[in-house]
């Protein structure tokens, strides 16, 4: 009898944690409606998506499944996509059971309408997922809070899905808010369309140092142009419309960095122009006795170091230049190009000549006073720096003799 008895209240364990032979266990996620998604958080999700299989309309329409992975205590989200002729109701099949997980009266604007791309303003077919549609009702349409026109439910002939409503967008700003109200209802549905392929004409650019951090302050023209992410680097700052953006990038925009925005390409290579403070120079000398030329600007890196020279009225040398750059709360973000200057005798009216990545030439002059580099005085005619001496000296010697002489005539005659 105690045997007996203990194996019912197995049996019964069994039975309260994987339920009754046959029984469906219980989904162990419940899904919501996000903009024509039915979507789900899982946490510590190791899967791949492939367990979910999901249909609409009496099974006669499959569901795109995609998941977003996440790590640690974030979880990961399912979504189920909905489509323009859905109808309910949703099947979820989950680890080989079937569930339903309809969620009544779904209205919604369709995943999202069509991205943008005319300059001139376009008008695009946008889809609705409306619940229980009534031909002819209407439908008020808003494009950023402006009344766009009021149009009627009209169903497709050939599939017999809700036909599309035609939304015109003018080129005014990069994102649009889309409000799209069923009157009868009293529903209003939400989403937002955006232009695609981002164009730049021109960037220039000068990079700073504030509160800490090194920022890149740019200036764009383009087409279809946006605040956001440039380039990886976090806009803090925009100034601008869809052709003209004034913006302060939070890091360093390096030379020959593919521009993105928002992680659309461009088709546009950062190529800056490097600019110096001074269109002037002057030549310096270093802790080692060297002759140098430094010089401070913007984007230095940007040149050529391999085509930087000097050249003089009789000659023309290429000089060995390197780049550094440093940052502090006292000189902010500095930059230095520091080249060292054979040995010359005379370097005077010189120009320095530096080439950038992208081929253009700058020309700084040097100040105008005569340099002569003493060891090269020294060391020009060796004959010539002892002669000097001897010349003096006997110069010397001869004016002592005829004072000499002087003065005996002059005793002579008293």
């Amino acid at each position: 009898m105690k045997q007996l008895i203990s194996v019912l209240i197995i049996i019964c364990c069994v039975c309260g944690v994987f339920g009754l032979p046959g029984e469906i266990p219980k989904l162990p996620f419940t899904f919501r409606v996000v903009d024509c998604y039915y979507t789900t958080r899982i946490y510590f999700y190791k899967g791949n998506g492939s367990e979910f299989k999901a249909t609409s309309n009496n099974g006669t329409i499959p569901l795109e499944v995609f998941v977003t992975k996440s790590m640690g205590v974030i979880p990961s989200k399912v979504y189920l996509a909905l489509t323009s002729q859905y109808q309910p109701p949703v099947i979820l099949r989950y680890n080989n059971f079937d569930y339903d997980i309809t969620i009544p009266n779904i209205n919604c604007i369709y995943r999202y309408p069509p991205q943008l791309s005319d300059t001139s303003g376009e008008t695009v077919n946008v889809s609705l997922v409306l619940s229980d549609p009534v031909v002819g009702e209407s439908i008020d349409i808003y494009v950023d809070d402006v009344r766009n026109g009021s149009q009627q439910v009209s169903l497709n002939q050939e599939s017999g899905d809700i036909a599309p409503f035609k939304v015109y967008f003018p080129y005014t700003t990069y994102y649009h808010n889309l409000t799209m109200v069923r009157v009868s209802k009293g529903i209003s549905l939400f989403s937002y369309v955006f232009y695609t392929n981002p164009e730049i004409n021109s960037i220039v650019c000068k990079r700073s140092y504030e509160v800490g951090l090194l920022v890149t302050n740019c200036n764009m023209t383009g087409q279809r142009l946006s605040e956001g992410i440039i380039s990886n680097l976090y806009a803090q700052q925009y100034n601008g419309n869809l052709t003209y953006m004034n913006i302060k990038l939070l890091g360093n925009l390096l030379p020959s960095t593919p521009i993105t925005i928002n992680g659309k390409p461009t088709g546009a290579i950062f190529s800056p122009t490097p600019t110096t403070y001074k269109k002037t120079f002057s030549y310096e000398t270093d802790s080692r006795g060297s002759t140098v030329i430094i010089i401070h600007g913007n984007y230095l890196d940007a040149l050529n170091l391999s085509k930087i020279s000097l050249k003089t009225p009789h000659s023309t040398h290429k000089l060995e230049c390197s780049y550094s750059s440093e940052i502090s709360i006292l000189i902010g973000y500095l930059e230095t190009l520091t080249c060292y200057v054979p040995l010359l005798p005379d370097y005077s009216d010189g120009s320095l000549i530096l080439t950038s990545n992208n081929g253009e030439p700058i020309s700084l002059t040097s100040i105008d006073i005569p340099y002569y580099h003493p060891s090269a005085l020294r060391s020009s005619s060796p004959s010539q720096s002892l002669t000097k001496p001897i010349v003096i000296i006997s110069l010397l010697i001869a004016a002592l003799y005829l004072l000499i002489h002087i003065l005996i005539n002059l005793f002579s005659s008293i």
